[in-house]
């Protein structure tokens, strides 16, 4: 008897410690923003022992889908640390590129201008100049920077030969492939340096100055009636103006050129290069703090669902959903622990006697 007794006994306090050991385990999911209200009291009425069967069934399926919740929010910032890095990758080469004195353009209009200058020098037998029109033009006073550069937009990154090379280059532009180059474009400087476009008194076009003659004509085009502004009212006294700030008034329309256009994608002359060195060097600060931040909530995530995960697979062993009858024997515990105690005592006391009597 005294057997059977330390054999219940120990099963029992086995069981009271593997339910203890799950009750602690589903504390760590009470101080988390994605538990319910409902969910905290089932965990203490489990701690408690006095849990139901229906509310054990809502408890595991509350912490699987807590556990699938903290698995999500894990991959998603996985995936932005993923791209936090590719973007400081990029910004820190092409860092290193404006350092070293080159202007970083993209690498299609590289591939393009690459690929021209090759074939020019296959169909004409000599060497072309193929040189990007950013290259070629400088901005005088330095209030309009951001003007010029920000209305000239993509403009500023035409191919551009000289005017007996045109039409040549334009025909090899043709064999490159449209998916890959649509945004790349070449001048026609033959026709575009022929042109005697007006200029308006005040243009935006007497800020910038060429190195070659022949594109006078198409600055004169984009920029001469571009009228330069100090405010709203003398906006709207002209069909197209611009003030320092890059507010642009044209066909009746007011409205702010896109930033990147005179700060990320500035290229003309070598203030250009200083204030994209300036520009990327904070940026290469600011990423490499949200990295941490990334790597953080991302550990976090990590070892939360380690936790988690040892608590469902302690929860889903110890319960396993138990039938009702199990339910009642569990809440029972201290008190089926207490009587087995005072049984094996009794039981010990009366072999004791029956020992002395022999």
């Amino acid at each position: 008897k005294l057997l059977n007794l330390n054999e219940l006994l120990e099963h029992l306090s086995k069981s009271a410690d593997k339910w203890q050991r799950t009750a602690e385990g589903l504390k760590a999911w009470v101080d988390e923003d994605v538990t319910s209200n409902q969910t905290i009291w089932d965990i203490e009425e489990f701690e408690a022992r006095t849990i139901g069967r229906e509310a054990l069934i809502r408890l595991k399926a509350s912490v699987e889908e807590m556990r699938e919740d903290v698995g999500r929010q894990k991959q998603e910032a996985g995936s932005i640390l993923r791209e936090l890095s590719k973007r400081e990758k990029q910004a820190c080469e092409e860092l290193s590129q404006l350092k070293a004195g080159n202007k970083a353009y993209p690498k299609n209009l590289e591939n393009a201008r690459a690929y021209i200058k090759r074939r020019l020098l296959e169909e004409c037998r000599r060497s072309v100049e193929v040189h990007v029109l950013s290259d070629l033009l400088d901005i005088r006073n330095d209030e309009w920077r951001n003007a010029v550069e920000g209305y000239l937009a993509g403009s500023k990154l035409s191919l551009v030969v000289a005017p007996a090379y045109a039409k040549t280059a334009m025909e090899i532009y043709g064999e490159l492939d449209r998916r890959e180059y649509w945004n790349v474009a070449v001048l026609d400087t033959e026709k575009a340096s022929k042109a005697a476009p007006p200029i308006f008194e005040n243009a935006l076009s007497k800020e910038v100055e060429v190195r070659e003659n022949y594109l006078r004509p198409f600055i004169d085009m984009l920029l001469g009636k571009v009228i330069k502004c100090r405010g709203i009212e003398e906006l709207r006294k002209n069909r197209t103006g611009i003030t320092p700030d890059c507010m642009l008034y044209r066909n009746y329309r007011l409205q702010y050129i896109n930033p990147d256009h005179y700060t990320k994608w500035a290229y003309i002359g070598k203030a250009s290069v200083k204030k994209r060195i300036r520009l990327l060097e904070e940026e290469t600060r600011q990423e490499e703090k949200e990295i941490r931040e990334c790597e953080k909530a991302y550990q976090d995530c990590a070892v939360k669902l380690e936790k988690q995960k040892a608590a469902y697979s302690q929860l889903k062993a110890a319960i396993r959903v138990p039938k009702q009858t199990e339910l009642v024997e569990l809440s029972g515990f201290e008190a089926a622990l207490t009587e087995c105690e005072r049984e094996r005592r009794q039981t010990a006391r009366e072999k004791e006697r029956t020992g002395a009597a022999l």
